[in-house]
């Protein structure tokens, strides 16, 4: 073992990080799962490579594509939008954000799950 820890320079850094990502994700599917059957049970529904919306609402759909196409808009339209909510009013700003609030309560259904060490 030693001799590999003095010979690391010879492993790519690049591989390195690779494994441990991948590693670490194996490793919370089964530390996130029910039972090692639905552990490997996801994990082959992962090596698959099929795609499946069974846990996607519709409204989570919406608000990532929309999401997704914002990051297309031009720079200059949102630092337009930045300073139109800057110049608003205050009650006009506590109305957007509050319209903002409602739109993502209303995109998750489920709500949100509880932290991993809350389970036990």
């Amino acid at each position: 073992m030693a001799r590999f820890l003095r010979n690391r320079g010879n492993f790519p850094r690049w591989l390195g990080i690779f494994l441990t990502f991948h590693f670490v994700l194996i490793g919370w599917v089964f530390f996130r799962a029910d039972s090692l059957a639905s552990a490997w049970t996801m994990l082959n529904q992962i090596s698959s490579f099929t795609l499946g919306m069974a846990n996607v609402s519709p409204g989570f759909a919406g608000m990532f594509g929309l999401a997704a196409a914002l990051h297309y808009l031009p720079e200059n339209w949102y630092t337009r939008v930045q300073q139109t909510f800057a110049d608003a009013p205050a009650f006009a700003q506590a109305a957007a954000l509050l319209l903002l609030v409602l739109l993502i309560q209303r995109a998750v259904v489920t709500g949100a799950a509880p932290f991993v060490y809350q389970r036990f």
